[in-house]
């Protein structure tokens, strides 16, 4: 037979595993809703969007280093993402070489050769933690409220 003072530990125990599960899944949705950052994106503290790039086998060089300046841009886009413009990333691409005093060339005449391969692209992702946010203080103020209940019965 149960005695009646362990009754309000047993409320409690139940009580927490319940706000424990709760508070697992909730987690786990977070996790689903608010995906971690990828590939190097950052969150920007204004709007809570998330940028970013990342670059690999970068090279630094200058125009000056070179006899023939001229330059042959190739960008490729092999990400998948059809919305990605490449077109105007080229042409933005292209215009900041020339600026930087490299002749820009579309034959064989080049003296660099810049390629780029666009491996990811991805969508805009927002932080949903101040959407979320309130599970947290409703699963401690359920919890608070049972804790007071067991308390009050003793």
């Amino acid at each position: 037979m149960i005695d009646r003072k362990t009754v309000p530990t047993f409320r409690l125990i139940r009580t927490l595993a319940g706000v424990l599960t709760l508070a697992v899944t909730l987690a786990a949705c977070g996790n689903i809703a608010n995906p971690p950052t990828r590939l190097g994106m950052v969150k920007q503290p204004d709007t809570g969007l998330m940028f970013g790039s990342v670059i690999e086998k970068n090279l630094v060089t200058d125009a000056s280093f070179y006899k023939n300046r001229k330059i042959k841009v190739r960008i490729r886009n092999t990400s998948g993402d059809v919305a990605f413009g490449l077109r105007q990333f080229t042409n933005e691409v292209r215009a900041a070489y020339a600026s930087s005093g490299y002749q820009l060339t579309d034959g064989e005449d080049f003296g660099l050769l810049v390629d780029v391969n666009v491996r990811y692209s991805g969508q805009v992702q927002t932080n949903l933690s101040n959407e979320f946010g309130f599970l947290g203080a409703a699963a401690g103020g359920i919890v608070g409220h049972e804790v007071g209940k067991t308390q009050k019965k003793k």
